[in-house]
């Protein structure tokens, strides 16, 4: 987990030098959403327990 976040860190800092600050917010905004997205199904089994997915 820590050589992705080093590895994203990285990737960041050289983007944020060759693409406008605003696309960088509606890229990491998605990139949020779809994360938040991917926990919540795998979540879901254990919220609902009586459901399958």
């Amino acid at each position: 987990m820590a050589v992705i976040g080093v590895a994203g860190s990285l990737a960041g800092q050289r983007l944020s030098g060759r693409l406008p600050q605003h696309r960088l917010q509606r890229i990491f905004s998605v990139c949020l959403i779809l994360m938040a997205g991917f926990i919540l199904y795998q979540s879901l089994p254990s919220l609902l327990p009586s459901m399958t997915l």
